[in-house]
Protein backbone atom coordinates (compact mmCIF):
# COMPACT_ATOMS: atom_id res chain seq x y z
CA UNK A 1 0.00 0.00 0.00
CA UNK A 2 1.46 3.68 -0.86
CA UNK A 3 2.23 5.36 2.24
CA UNK A 4 2.71 8.44 0.85
CA UNK A 5 -0.05 9.80 -1.09
CA UNK A 6 1.20 13.13 -1.90
CA UNK A 7 4.16 11.13 -3.95
CA UNK A 8 1.23 10.50 -6.54
CA UNK A 9 -1.37 12.82 -6.47
CA UNK A 10 0.77 15.20 -8.88
CA UNK A 11 0.81 12.26 -11.88
CA UNK A 12 -2.29 12.41 -13.68
CA UNK A 13 -1.96 16.90 -13.12
CA UNK A 14 1.44 16.13 -14.90
CA UNK A 15 0.36 13.88 -17.67
CA UNK A 16 -3.25 15.97 -18.77
CA UNK A 17 -1.18 19.43 -18.52
CA UNK A 18 2.06 18.19 -19.81
CA UNK A 19 0.20 16.05 -22.47
CA UNK A 20 -2.42 18.73 -23.76
CA UNK A 21 0.55 21.39 -23.51
CA UNK A 22 2.88 19.41 -26.00
CA UNK A 23 -0.51 18.31 -28.23
CA UNK A 24 -1.37 22.22 -28.45
CA UNK A 25 2.12 23.15 -29.06
CA UNK A 26 3.18 20.68 -31.52
CA UNK A 27 1.17 22.30 -34.79
CA UNK A 28 3.00 25.94 -33.41
CA UNK A 29 6.16 24.74 -34.23
CA UNK A 30 6.67 21.79 -36.19
CA UNK A 31 3.69 22.37 -39.20
CA UNK A 32 3.38 25.57 -41.42
CA UNK A 33 -0.39 25.95 -41.18
CA UNK A 34 -0.48 25.39 -37.68
CA UNK A 35 2.45 28.11 -37.29
CA UNK A 36 1.04 30.70 -39.29
CA UNK A 37 -2.40 30.88 -37.58
CA UNK A 38 -0.95 30.49 -34.06
CA UNK A 39 1.00 33.93 -35.65
CA UNK A 40 -2.30 35.07 -37.17
CA UNK A 41 -3.87 35.33 -33.44
CA UNK A 42 -0.52 36.52 -31.84
CA UNK A 43 -1.01 39.74 -34.20
CA UNK A 44 -4.56 39.90 -33.85
CA UNK A 45 -4.42 40.02 -30.38
CA UNK A 46 -1.29 42.98 -30.69
CA UNK A 47 1.48 40.39 -29.01
CA UNK A 48 4.69 43.11 -29.86
CA UNK A 49 7.23 40.62 -31.42
CA UNK A 50 4.73 38.05 -33.03
CA UNK A 51 7.38 36.49 -35.10
CA UNK A 52 9.51 35.71 -32.33
CA UNK A 53 7.20 35.20 -29.84
CA UNK A 54 5.18 32.54 -32.06
CA UNK A 55 7.85 30.20 -32.35
CA UNK A 56 8.83 31.11 -28.49
CA UNK A 57 5.66 30.01 -26.95
CA UNK A 58 5.20 26.92 -29.51
CA UNK A 59 8.20 26.26 -28.14
CA UNK A 60 7.51 26.55 -24.50
CA UNK A 61 4.23 24.45 -24.89
CA UNK A 62 5.61 21.54 -26.59
CA UNK A 63 8.81 20.93 -25.13
CA UNK A 64 7.48 22.33 -21.32
CA UNK A 65 4.63 20.09 -22.27
CA UNK A 66 6.81 16.67 -22.65
CA UNK A 67 8.93 18.35 -19.60
CA UNK A 68 5.86 18.04 -17.05
CA UNK A 69 4.63 14.95 -18.57
CA UNK A 70 7.80 13.58 -17.76
CA UNK A 71 8.14 15.08 -14.77
CA UNK A 72 11.67 16.97 -15.40
CA UNK A 73 12.28 20.28 -13.99
CA UNK A 74 8.34 20.42 -12.81
CA UNK A 75 8.70 23.36 -11.04
CA UNK A 76 10.76 25.54 -13.27
CA UNK A 77 8.36 24.57 -16.05
CA UNK A 78 5.43 25.09 -14.18
CA UNK A 79 6.02 28.41 -13.32
CA UNK A 80 7.33 29.41 -17.24
CA UNK A 81 4.18 28.00 -18.17
CA UNK A 82 1.98 30.01 -15.82
CA UNK A 83 3.53 33.09 -16.58
CA UNK A 84 2.58 32.30 -20.18
CA UNK A 85 -0.78 31.04 -19.33
CA UNK A 86 -1.12 35.06 -17.53
CA UNK A 87 0.08 36.54 -20.13
CA UNK A 88 -2.39 35.05 -22.65
CA UNK A 89 -5.34 35.72 -20.28
CA UNK A 90 -4.43 38.86 -19.93
CA UNK A 91 -3.74 39.99 -23.61
CA UNK A 92 -7.18 38.70 -24.57
CA UNK A 93 -8.94 40.09 -21.78
CA UNK A 94 -7.61 43.41 -23.18
CA UNK A 95 -8.07 42.95 -26.79
CA UNK A 96 -11.78 41.83 -26.41
CA UNK A 97 -11.22 37.93 -26.68
CA UNK A 98 -8.98 35.83 -28.72
CA UNK A 99 -8.94 36.14 -32.19
CA UNK A 100 -10.44 33.43 -34.47
CA UNK A 101 -7.75 31.06 -36.01
CA UNK A 102 -7.15 31.03 -39.67
CA UNK A 103 -7.72 27.18 -40.32
CA UNK A 104 -11.58 27.37 -39.58
CA UNK A 105 -11.38 23.63 -38.37
CA UNK A 106 -8.55 24.36 -35.55
CA UNK A 107 -10.40 24.80 -32.05
CA UNK A 108 -10.64 28.50 -30.97
CA UNK A 109 -8.61 29.04 -28.06
CA UNK A 110 -10.54 30.33 -25.17
CA UNK A 111 -10.38 31.47 -21.31
CA UNK A 112 -11.55 28.12 -20.11
CA UNK A 113 -8.85 26.14 -21.57
CA UNK A 114 -5.97 28.66 -20.63
CA UNK A 115 -7.25 29.00 -16.93
CA UNK A 116 -7.01 24.93 -16.68
CA UNK A 117 -3.53 25.16 -18.17
CA UNK A 118 -3.00 27.88 -15.47
CA UNK A 119 -4.16 26.08 -12.48
CA UNK A 120 -2.59 23.08 -13.55
CA UNK A 121 0.65 24.71 -13.97
CA UNK A 122 0.16 26.60 -10.65
CA UNK A 123 -0.08 23.19 -8.72
CA UNK A 124 2.46 21.74 -10.59
CA UNK A 125 4.75 24.85 -9.65
CA UNK A 126 3.65 24.62 -5.53
CA UNK A 127 3.86 21.19 -5.37
CA UNK A 128 6.45 19.47 -7.33
CA UNK A 129 6.67 16.61 -9.73
CA UNK A 130 5.81 13.95 -6.71
CA UNK A 131 7.33 10.51 -7.76
CA UNK A 132 7.96 8.62 -10.58
CA UNK A 133 9.83 11.50 -12.40
CA UNK A 134 12.45 11.88 -14.36
CA UNK A 135 14.14 14.26 -11.61
CA UNK A 136 13.34 12.49 -8.90
CA UNK A 137 15.32 9.68 -10.94
CA UNK A 138 18.42 11.95 -11.07
CA UNK A 139 18.26 13.99 -8.14
CA UNK A 140 17.95 12.11 -4.80
CA UNK A 141 15.07 12.95 -2.46
CA UNK A 142 17.24 14.58 0.79
CA UNK A 143 16.54 12.72 3.93
CA UNK A 144 15.78 14.37 6.96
Amino acid sequence: MIKRWYEIAPIPVRIIVGGGLAYHGYPKIFTVSGHMSFLHIMQGMGVPFPEFLSWFVGALEFFGGLALFTGLLVSWFGLLIAIEMTINIASALMHGGFPPPLNPNQPLPGYEQSLLYLSGAVALWIGGSGGFSITRMVVPRPTV
